[in-house]
């Protein structure tokens, strides 16, 4: 949303600002700033005109250059007027999406603040604790304390919180939390929503699994069964309809159309699915320390940096060779090609998919091993819990905690040495843990109950996280088989049998002439295209909703390449001889 912020600004001294008026605004001024971007609505609406005209009148040229002058203004009016609302639209979806992404967190935030508490944790300390530990919702925490810290009253400040964003059960949440301050309590009445908001979220996938099934085949019918049938009617209908159609119609359908419409299903698949919190934070500086680091270990001659320079330059040669075998021997090669120009990317997703395993490791042994530390903090510091967590068999989890407890032997303090730890790693949970420890040493509370119930939570969210994924699944594999297999078949049976028919008689019959070895030549070219278009949109979608959205790049080699094949046997396969 920050690059939409910068693009509109440029809007400030447009002169379309001035058909706006005040009053038509104030829906839309209230969306802006619920989805908290930094614009005016003014600025905004001129942005929307600008860019939907600038679509349409572009569409509008390309099919009067190719002599479609009606047809140009027709649809260069829909398109405007489509992305004209599409545009309008932002504000409100990035509000609703903002308000999910917060409540979606809203059951480790609770319980957080609970655990705090109980501890005897100071208010204002267990709101920087939220405010530092990397949950979505993480930045209103920090509003909330600089308002606190100019001199607002908490209540004023929490109020103030409720008025950015769009969500009843975010009101409910800081209304609980306003009344436990007030009242000095312990945070049972943030358990309870807690419990609440979990059993919500469980609710809210099954329902949505009920959906899947439907949502999914329709996303197969609008990329495949639309295309297949329209590729029937342009080379079978031309002949028995009075309308002439001609290869730009193709283009234009499997470049724009198709890939248009199967962009708003992702777009209403993407709105309808739930919102999960999020347990992995992206920071490419960590990770290229952690892949360093993993490239020392694997005894790699080269560093980073060099290793991505000689793929690439690797990719570049081996794809020019592969690209030139495909021109002048088989077209199969260009499979080859592909593959070699993402030499360095599968380089470096190889290696992250290596740290991010290892992430994932540390992070399912982190509640055993809190198990383990509660039973030796009870009555003990927190440097004996750190020496055991270093002495327990979990894998990189362990050797992590030697480090801190080497580093607190030779003199460290236990919050750098801990802090340390979460710092060179990217997950959020061992964060969230070490600051708890932190906190329990700062303030020699007895950490016992508060850890065992912070592994709980954690047993809590990965139960939700595999509940999601299971629910997902169906999805996921129908999508990437329907678009690996099922549509290039259907695409490419069909053009290989309705261009082994010879229609000849029929239109001598009929009197129409229509280019059939034309259509067919450019049926050929465009499908294909369309194919990868395809394959890059389900590719991102999958990965989206995953959370991991380095893996779009592996499914869209998968999908690519698979249905590259695929379409190329089936169009080239006779069935009716």
């Amino acid at each position: 949303m920050k690059n939409i912020e910068k693009i509109v600004k440029k809007f400030e001294n447009c002169p379309l600002r001035s058909i706006f008026s005040e009053k038509s605004l104030i829906n839309l001024k209230e969306d802006i700033k619920k989805a908290d971007l930094n614009i005016h609505p003014r600025e905004f609406m001129s942005f929307c005109l600008t860019v939907s005209f600038f679509i349409g009148f572009i569409l509008f040229l390309i099919l009067t250059i190719f002599g479609f002058l009606i047809n140009g203004i027709m649809i260069g009016l829909l398109v405007f007027g489509l992305s004209f609302f599409g545009l309008k639209m932002i504000p409100s979806i990035e509000k609703k999406k903002r308000a999910e992404g917060f409540e979606a967190d809203l059951p480790l935030v609770l319980r957080s603040i609970a655990i705090q508490l109980e501890i005897n944790m100071a208010f204002e300390k267990t709101l920087e604790y939220v405010a530092g530990s990397g949950y979505s919702i993480s930045y209103e925490f920090e509003r909330v304390l600089k308002e606190i810290k100019a001199g607002a009253s908490i209540p004023k400040a929490f109020t103030h919180m409720t008025e950015r964003i769009e969500s009843i059960v975010i009101k409910r949440v800081i209304n609980q939390i306003i009344i436990t301050y007030e009242r000095g309590g312990k945070g049972d009445g943030l358990k309870r929503i807690a419990k609440e908001l979990v059993d919500i979220q469980f609710s809210k996938l099954k329902e949505f699994e009920s959906k899947l099934s439907f949502i999914g085949l329709m996303f197969i019918a609008v990329a495949c069964l639309i295309p297949a049938f329209f590729e029937i009617f342009v080379i079978i209908g031309g002949m028995m309809l009075p309308i002439t159609l001609e290869p730009i119609h193709l283009w234009i359908m499997f470049l724009i159309v198709f890939p248009f419409l199967d962009i708003l299903i992702i777009i209403f698949i993407k709105l309808k699915t739930p919102n999960a919190t999020n347990i992995r934070n992206s920071d490419i500086k960590k990770e290229i320390y952690q892949i360093e680091k993993l490239l020392t270990e694997m005894n790699s001659p080269f560093k980073f940096k060099k290793l991505m320079i000689i793929s690439s330059i690797t990719a570049v040669i081996l794809g020019i060779i592969f690209v030139l075998f495909s021109l002048n021997f088989s077209k199969f090669f260009i499979i080859f090609a592909f593959i070699s120009f993402l030499i360095p990317v599968l380089i470096y997703l190889y290696l992250s998919y290596k740290i991010e395993k290892r992430t994932i490791k540390m992070e399912h042994s982190l509640p055993d091993l809190l198990f383990q530390a509660a039973s030796f903090q009870k009555g003990a510091g927190t440097e004996e819990p750190i020496r055991q967590m270093s002495k327990y068999d979990y894998g990189p989890l362990s050797k992590e905690y030697s480090i801190v407890y080497r580093q607190i032997k030779a003199g460290l303090s236990i919050e750098t040495a801990l802090t340390n730890m979460y710092e060179r790693n990217t997950s959020p949970l061992i964060e969230r843990a070490n600051k708890m420890l932190i906190y329990g040493f700062q303030t020699g509370a007895d950490m016992y109950q508060a850890l065992r119930e912070t592994a709980e939570d954690m047993f809590s969210l990965f139960s939700l996280i595999r509940e999601r994924r299971a629910v997902l699944s169906l999805q996921k594999y129908t999508i990437l088989i329907g678009g690996a297999i099922l549509v290039p078949v259907i695409l490419g049976i069909v053009l290989q049998v309705v261009g082994g028919l010879d229609l000849s008689v029929i239109m001598d019959y009929l009197g129409q002439k229509v280019d059939t070895e034309a259509m067919f030549e450019t049926s050929s070219i465009v499908i294909p295209i369309y194919l990868i278009i395809y394959s890059l949109l389900s590719s991102y979608m999958i990965a989206d909703q995953e959370g991991e959205p380095k893996k779009a790049i592996v499914y869209f080699m998968f999908m690519a390449i698979i249905s590259f094949v695929l379409f190329n046997i089936s169009a080239s396969t006779p069935l009716i001889s």
